[in-house]
């Protein structure tokens, strides 16, 4: 056995995260896109309706 410098375990990490799906939380994205509608002075009941779906999504996912 020889020691060698530097860090261990790295390579294996690297390789999980390269493989791993990418993807963002539903409720990142939904704020994002509650975001550019406030932005675009287009935040209304009708459009918050259209984001229900997504709304659902992200309530789902952060309660696992």
């Amino acid at each position: 056995m020889v020691n060698t410098a530097g860090t261990k375990g790295l390579d294996d990490i690297l390789q999980t995260l390269i493989i791993s799906k990418h993807q963002f939380n539903p409720a990142l994205l939904l704020s994002w896109q509650i975001q550019m509608l406030v932005i675009q002075g287009h935040l209304n009941i009708e459009n918050l309706l259209l984001l229900q779906n997504e709304l659902e999504t992200a309530i789902t996912t952060g309660r696992k």
